[in-house]
This record gives structure tokens, sequence and C-alpha cells, in this order.
């Protein structure tokens, strides 16, 4: 007589082992994990099985059932949920087992960790960003040992996997956003890969809403971490360059380390922000702002007061207020090159949701700043600062809590028609060299010579990392030490490119890893809020 722990995987019964079905279709005694294993899964045992619902027994009771089958000379099936290692309970069920002399065997399954990945089209370990996943539950009836507790496994901000928790979502998505930031990606997955399967996106900031609001009060699993972003780092698994036991490694083609410009390159919107866009001025001044970006965002329509006698084209309007009320429902980002204080009483009456709330910049009329006021993060405002501060030679200034704690400016020079992998791979080598992570890197900078060139655009866009590019006038200024290049100055007239566009990028900044060059391309990094 044997007993065999086998894995019921989540639900699918597609999803079983061979090994497991095989049993299950041939198996006379059963003991089964209640409602947690799926009726299409309990199907497969033949009807004249005999077959127990361990949900209501006790371990004793459980045990008794063994020496029932033992007496009969039964092999027994014990059927788990999900995978039989994770939080199964056959640790207890086995020392019985060897107590009582029986022989036993445990088949593995498919856990309901991985159907949630798989559900969310997600992979939980990402370059850079996440090479843990924790496999934990909150502390209940059933406390947790000490160190192990959320907060303290929240440190390493690795990925997380919470079973067994769903109904204190709003503790711990508190708890959780204290190391992790309100901001970062959360989901829950109810009964991943059974018929009724649903799903709940969102960030530690509300995901409770969301899993409350759904009825998710049991058989969920919550995934946590920067891992869920899209836009990340890629590996170096499948580089071109990157050798390894069954690939040998391209050799990188020499290129110079930072050339001229070419022409323009993509004026796309970066990713994340939303449209329609609508450019509001209030005064001359305003739509003479108004005006030099409306040549970086062709898309947007403008609006002009009446009373201002600029030239610029644009639908005339009387009441700021009154347009504010009109167009916040019809446009995904509203720029406004008005007075902080006039825009935030125009749209304060109107707000109600960060994932619904249309993105607010607001730029003074010298074009000095550009102010993510409003959805910086969720409706892609911080990247619409960044872009208008681009185009009007200014500074994006972005308060969120998510941005706050990133305090590295990567600073990058290239060649013309640079490749958006090469950037990746340049970059990755300059965060690996310095021993930082890309989650600490707030911006990426470059020289306004560079602002058309599609690589360094597309790099960060696939990041979900802002690119500034500061005026050569800047540069050419730049009051703090750092390397010239004779080749630059000769080719395009600045001493230097990827260092002083590092140090001008922030506020108070230090260098913190001089350029290095990488497949034709300068890499240097600063850290910014150094008193």
């Amino acid at each position: 007589m044997k007993v065999t722990f086998v894995g019921a995987g989540p639900g699918d019964p597609e999803l079983l082992t061979r090994k497991a079905e095989r049993l299950l279709r041939s198996c006379r005694f059963c003991i089964y994990a209640g409602s947690l294993v799926s009726p299409e899964v309990l199907a497969l045992i033949p009807s004249a099985s005999e077959k127990h619902d361990s949900a209501a027994l006790s371990l004793d009771q459980i045990v008794g059932l063994y020496r029932q089958a033992q007496e009969r000379d039964v092999d027994v099936v014990r059927l788990h949920s999900g995978d039989p290692g994770l939080f199964s309970a056959i640790g207890e069920q086995m020392s019985e087992l060897d107590r009582l002399g029986i022989e036993y065997a445990v088949i593995p399954g498919v856990s309901s960790f991985q159907a949630a990945a798989a559900a969310l089209k997600a992979e939980l370990t990402a370059p850079e960003v996440a090479q843990a996943v924790v496999l934990t539950r909150v502390a209940g009836r059933t406390p947790v040992p000490e160190g192990q507790e959320l907060d303290r496994l929240a440190g390493p901000r690795a990925t997380l996997c919470l079973f067994l928790s769903v109904h204190r979502i709003r503790e711990l998505a508190d708890t959780l956003a204290a190391s992790y930031g309100k901001d970062c990606p959360a989901a829950a997955v109810h009964r991943a890969s059974w018929p009724d399967e649903k799903i709940v996106r969102g960030v530690l900031g509300d995901i409770a809403g969301q899993v409350e609001a759904a009825g998710m009060a049991r058989t969920a699993l919550i995934v946590v971490g920067h891992a869920l972003a899209r836009g990340l780092p890629v590996s170096r698994l499948y580089n071109a360059a990157f050798s390894h036991g069954f690939r040998a490694g391209s050799p990188a083609k020499p290129a110079d380390p930072e050339i001229p410009p070419g022409e323009a390159g993509s004026a796309e919107l970066p990713a994340g922000v939303r449209t329609p866009i609508a450019l509001i001025s209030v005064s001359d001044a305003g739509a003479r702002a108004a005006a030099r970006l409306s040549e970086r965002l062709p898309v947007a329509r403008a609006f002009l007061h009446e009373s201002a006698s600029a030239s610029f084209a644009g639908e005339r309007y009387s009441s700021l207020v009154d347009l504010t009320s009109r167009l916040f429902s019809e446009f995904g980002s509203l720029v406004y090159s008005a007075p902080c204080g006039a825009v935030v009483r125009a749209v304060a009456p109107l707000l109600q949701n960060k994932k619904t709330d249309p993105a607010v910049v607001v730029v003074d009329a010298g074009g000095r700043y550009a102010i993510s006021l409003l959805s910086g993060h969720e409706g892609g405002g911080n990247a619409l600062a960044v872009l208008a501060a681009n185009a009007l030679g200014g500074e994006p200034v972005i308060t969120t809590a998510s941005e706050a704690v990133k305090t590295v400016i990567a600073g990058i020079g290239c060649r013309r028609g640079v490749e958006c992998a090469r950037v990746l791979e340049a970059l990755h080598q300059a965060l690996e060299k310095a021993g930082v992570s890309i989650r600490e890197v707030r911006l990426l900078a470059s020289a306004d010579i560079k602002a058309g060139e599609a690589g360094l655009l597309q790099a960060s866009a696939r990041l979900g990392i802002p690119i500034r590019f500061i005026p050569s006038e800047e540069i050419r200024a730049c009051p703090m030490a750092f390397s010239r290049s004779e080749f630059v100055e000769e080719k395009v007239n600045l001493p230097a490119v990827a260092e002083p566009a590092a140090l001008l990028g922030g506020r108070r900044t230090r260098l913190l890893l001089p350029r290095i060059l990488c497949n034709g391309i300068t890499v240097a990094l600063a850290r910014e809020g150094c008193w």
C-alpha cells in the first residue's frame, strides 16, 4: 500500500502532469482538498472509486483514512491543490505515514502563483528590477516566524506572491507601499485557470479598493512588484554580443564615441502620454510658449484667451474655468501656459480619480519650467512635462512620490542612427559598473542636438524613463567639472555630452560614474540631491 501526494494544479485539468492524470484515472481511493480542486479534475477519477473530501477533516481523521486503506491494501491518491510543496500541510501527514510505516511519494503540480503569472502574461523576474520571487502569506491565526514578517520581506523589493492573504488586502497594501511605493504595480488573480478566473490590476495605492469592489474575498493570489511593469530592461541572454556556452557573441561594431547628429528623428509621444492634447494659454507670452510647444506636438489643439493679441492660431475662449470644465473630460492631457494658481482653481472642482483624470502640465510664460501638476505617473504627466521642457529649453518639475526616491541621471552621448538595443546595453553596463539599479534612474539626458535620435527616444520608451535634452548653450557653460572631448568639440562644438548632460539633468548633482564607452556610446551617471 502506498500514498501518493498529487498536485492537482491551479484548476485547469489540462495543466495536470501526465503522471498525475494517469494516477487519477486509475485510482481506487482518493482524499481530495475540497472545493480547492476543480470539478473537472475530480471528474477524471473513476465513479466507482472511494472519494473523501478533506475540507472538514482533522489530521487525525485523515490519518484514520490512511489506516483504513492500509488495512485493505489499497493505494491512496492524496490530491492537493496547486503544488503539494507549497502551503499544503503535507509535512505533518508524511510524519504520520512515517510513524505508521506507510510508503509515500510526491508528484508536483503547477502552482497557483505560476498560473497567475501566466494569466497576467507577466515574467516575475526582470533584469535590473527583480531577480528574486518571494512566496509568502500574511500572518493570521497561524503566525509567521520572526524575521519573515511582511514588512521585513518587502525590504529587498523582490516580486511578492501572496497566498491566503486577499482577505487582508488593504492592510498588506499599506504595509508594502512603505517599501515599494504606492505606484508599484500590483495584481490579484482569482481562481487562476478556472473558467471563472478574474483578474484585477492596479498599483499598491488603489489595488485594495479594486479587489474589494470585485468581491474577491478568498481563493485569490496577490502579486506585487516592479517586474509587472512594461518597458523593462532586456536581458543579456539573447543579446547578439553576449556569449554563453551555446553561442559565441558577435563582436561589437567599432564606432566613434559621439559624432554629429543627423536629421531629426521621430517626434512620437513618450509612452504613457494621454491624447488628445490641449494647449491652453492665457496671455501673449503664454501663446508664444504654446506656439513653440505646438511645433513638437503637432497633434495638439490650441486654445488662446480672447484678450491675447498674439497671432498664434487657436480657438479663442473667454473663461479659463469654463474652458477647463469643457475640456477636462474630452482631452487626455491639458498643457497650460498660465499661472499655477489659476490652473489649480480651474481643475480642482473637476478632480475624480488619477486613473481617469487627464494629465495636467503647467508651463510658465517664459518657458523656464514645465510642472507636472496632475496624473503625473498614472496619466503620463511626468513624461509630458519632460517633453514640454525639452521643447522650450526649460526644466521639468516632477514631484511624484515614486520619482522622489530616484536620484540617478544617466547622461548619454551617441553617434547618428544608433540602435535602441545598443543604447540599452551601454546603459546596463554603466549601471552594473556603478552598482546602481535601473530602478534608481529618474532621467536619461543628452544634448539638444540629439533630440530627434530615434534610438534614444525608443530606449526612453522601452524603459519608461523620460529623456531630457539639455540645451547646447547650457552644456558649454556648465560650471561643474567634467572630462572634455576634443573629438566631440571638433565635430559638434560641444566640450562633451554624456558627463555634462548627466550633471545638468538634475539639481545639486555630483558625478557618480565618469563616462564609459560601450559600442560607440558614452554613458555617465550622476546622482542628484547631493548637498
